[in-house]
């Protein structure tokens, strides 16, 4: 029993972090190294994989977190292409990406890497001299100059997108400018403001020339010092507008840009969601084989990792710790003990579930993913709860959180997850999403049929894909999983022809 006095500085204490990565207090603190991490740290995978919510930007925050310890100690570089703040530079191209193909998408992300490498050893005084002190150092700059990427460290990126745009012979004119900066551990801050204007009679152009020989000579060069260079991309779901042709060329530009950059000393790690991936695949796209080659699985937290990811965050507030007498070195090496750490703070069971079984069980996609954002925002819904039924009941309590409380919050958890999730991410869906509202939860195929016509099985492969629906090929069942239920104001129980 948690006195009244005890309940509310604890449940004042109780937060387990924020779902946006840059902007996530316990991250460092909480961090978790999943089986994505040590692929990464051992250079088996270029792309990861994962739906949203599933930890891509924790990850890429993490090896951001490692920047000077892996260029001290592991001789590897690592440049991060993307801003803190989230809001992708590439939103400034949209009228120039518009008019892109995917080669000339594979061109430009190609011309693009090679920029951030060459910004990169410009602002980095162990490349410097690396690069200085090379017997390739000639060549590499006359490469560089070739491709119009200067050696001059006050360089604006007005003027690097006009020398790639030249290289197209796409354009009249570029306006605009804007400055690229580099920290210490390499993360470069890059915001600009660039129109151009496109002359739509030339034709694609060819592979940039001299990528090949920049590439072949900067990797004999590091090979020869023994170090490693790697660009890191995330947040590419923001780049460009979803369901686009303009999406679909520049993905696909990027896959083999990535592809053909490639290299045992240098290396594009990108950070991409499955669902894109899926949708890349589905379009056509000949290449994908060869280009996903390296790909990680998609990202799954299995059941030990999210029960950790909990207690961590929990327990990452000493005066939380210090009241359930929780010893943090345990958690991390003994399953039993964070199993009892959890039932400390939590109700044993919520109905017939144990309540991490519960969590797990209400939280599931389609395709039984369960997302680091799904459970934190769960939790900390669950406490601002929690802490207003306090306010209104002053008493001792049980546990941090109640039944009743984490029930609701599932509930105004599936409502956002319709409107920052279905609605948002998937405008293009929503009108056959729509057609689930107000109805059961089981579906057969006769039932959807009904819904969506001859052209049902598209529409459940979608929703397959983006987990808001699980097949069950025994049954021949498509269920909505409980996450979405509330949202979608749909009742428990089947759904099948001649019944509602």
């Amino acid at each position: 029993m948690i006195g009244q006095s005890e309940f509310e500085g604890l449940i004042a204490l109780f937060n387990v972090g924020t779902t946006t990565a840059e902007k996530d207090p316990l991250l460092e603190k909480a961090q978790i190294r999943t089986q994505e991490f040590y692929d990464l740290w051992q250079d088996r995978i270029d792309i990861v994989r994962g739906i949203k919510g599933a930890g891509k930007t924790a990850l890429y925050r993490v090896w951001n977190m490692l920047g000077e310890h892996l260029a001290t100690e592991d001789k590897l570089f690592c440049i991060f292409g993307v801003e803190s703040s989230g809001d992708p530079v590439f939103r400034h191209f949209k009228k120039s990406f518009s008019q892109f193909s995917s080669n000339e998408f594979e061109n430009f992300w190609t011309l693009y890497f090679l920029t951030l490498i060459r910004d990169k050893i410009n602002t980095d005084p162990i490349l410097q001299t690396i690069v200085k002190n090379s017997d390739d150092a000639d060549s590499l700059n006359s490469l560089w100059t070739k491709l119009h990427i200067s050696d001059g460290q006050q360089r604006t990126l007005m003027s690097v997108v006009g020398g790639i745009i030249r290289l197209f012979e796409k354009t009249d004119s570029v306006t605009g400018g804007i400055s690229i900066t580099g920290s210490p551990n390499g993360l470069l801050s890059i915001r600009p403001e660039l129109a151009c204007t496109f002359n739509k009679s030339a034709n694609d152009m060819s592979e940039p020339p001299y990528v090949g020989d920049i590439r072949n000579t900067l990797c004999t060069l590091l090979k020869k010092s023994r170090f490693r260079i790697w660009v890191m991309l995330d947040r590419l779901d923001e780049v460009f507008p979803r369901n686009t042709d303009e999406e679909t060329n520049g993905l696909k530009g990027l896959l083999k840009a990535v592809y053909n950059l490639s290299h045992d000393e240098l290396r594009i790690k990108i950070f991409l969601r499955d669902d894109i991936v899926s949708q890349l695949a589905s379009g056509g796209f000949t290449a994908l084989t060869h280009v996903m080659d390296r790909a990680s699985d998609p990202m799954r937290w299995d059941r030990e990792k999210l029960l950790l990811l909990i207690v961590k965050r929990v327990f990452a507030h000493v005066q939380i710790a210090s009241h359930f007498a929780v010893d943090i070195a345990k958690l991390d090496n003994d399953p039993a003990y964070r199993s009892e750490c959890f039932y400390r703070v939590f109700p044993h069971k919520i109905g017939k579930l144990e309540t991490f079984d519960w969590i797990l069980n209400m939280l599931a996609d389609g395709s039984n993913i369960v997302t680091p954002r799904d459970t934190i925002d769960l939790l900390n819904m669950a406490k601002g709860i929690e802490y207003k039924k306090f306010q209104h009941n002053k008493g001792n309590r049980e546990h941090l959180l109640s039944v009743d409380s984490m029930r609701e919050a599932l509930e105004e958890l599936s409502v956002q997850k319709r409107k920052n999730y279905l609605e948002a991410e998937f405008p293009h869906m929503w009108n056959n999403i729509e057609k689930l509202q107000d109805g059961h939860s089981i579906h057969n195929g006769q039932s959807l049929e009904l819904l969506y016509g001859q052209d049902w099985k598209r529409v459940v492969d979608d929703f397959i894909s983006i987990g808001l629906l699980k097949h069950d090929p025994k049954k021949a069942y498509y269920r909505v999983p409980k996450l979405y239920m509330k949202g979608l104001r749909i009742t428990q129980g089947k759904s099948f022809a001649g019944q509602k």
